[in-house]
């Protein structure tokens, strides 16, 4: 399964890939929301791993422009599953 994570704490990221890594999964992992928009939309990933509180935009942002730019692209691809991630401090 390829996975693409979109999260820009550094050591929260490194702790998702080493989760993702050991079920022997291939991970791409993404700090900025441009970074991963640009890359994301020409990869056939299996997965979207976002955190809905990234900096500069949402992940429920990033997600909603993706879908928005394979349909402006014409990309009919079947739709990419996303687990959003959201923390509570409290």
């Amino acid at each position: 399964m390829r996975i693409a994570l979109l999260e820009d704490g550094p050591e929260q990221s490194q702790h998702e890939q080493g989760i993702i890594c050991r079920r022997r999964q291939s991970c791409d992992a993404f700090e900025t929301g441009q970074h991963f928009l640009s890359v994301v939309l020409h990869n056939n990933n299996d997965l979207l791993v976002l955190n809905c509180q990234i900096s500069g935009m949402s992940g429920l942002s990033h997600r909603s422009q993706q879908a928005q730019s394979r349909k402006d692209q014409k990309l009919y691809k079947a739709a990419v599953p996303a687990q959003v991630m959201a923390a509570y401090d409290g």
